[in-house]
């Protein structure tokens, strides 16, 4: 499991973390659970714990960039509402732009495993598991082009 210092993660999480000292060292897991987990304060549309992590674990620019994007379309996916039936195409046309770039980005370094390691990090209740599959299935027996060139934004 990757070691993160915690000097970093005060640093990059101090808005949760009360008491954090930088001798104290903090595994991944125990990052994604500390402070309030699912907050979004500076509202960009993903969650605070997850672009905090993100931004320690990528180098910053098109790296980042791309996983960050990633992360914002699988959120809108998981705060997705099937009682708004007619956001399921925009979420759905942001997660292939989102895969897309990370395809790109990473191409030649295990894009599948960044792609499935964000998605693993930000599906971690039931409810949010819950919700991406909903979106899923309210796309079911629809079609989309899949989106060439560059996706990134």
């Amino acid at each position: 499991m990757k070691k993160i210092s915690s000097w970093t993660l005060c640093a990059a999480f101090s808005t949760f973390l009360l008491g954090c000292s930088p001798s104290e060292s903090l595994s991944t897991p125990d990052f994604i659970r500390m402070g309030a987990p699912h907050s979004d304060l500076n509202a960009d549309g993903l969650r605070d714990d997850i672009e905090a992590l993100l931004n320690v674990t990528y180098s910053p620019g098109p790296d980042l960039g791309a996983a960050l994007q990633f992360a914002r379309a699988i959120d809108s996916a998981a705060r997705f509402d099937p009682a708004q039936p007619e956001s399921a195409r925009s979420i759905a046309t942001a997660l292939t732009h989102a895969v897309n770039c990370v395809y790109r980005t990473f191409e030649g370094r295990s894009p599948g495993f960044v792609a499935q390691s964000v998605r693993s990090l930000t599906l971690d209740t039931p409810e949010r598991r819950d919700a991406f599959f909903a979106h899923a299935r309210s796309m079911s027996g629809t079609t989309t082009t899949l989106p060439s060139g560059d996706t990134c934004v």
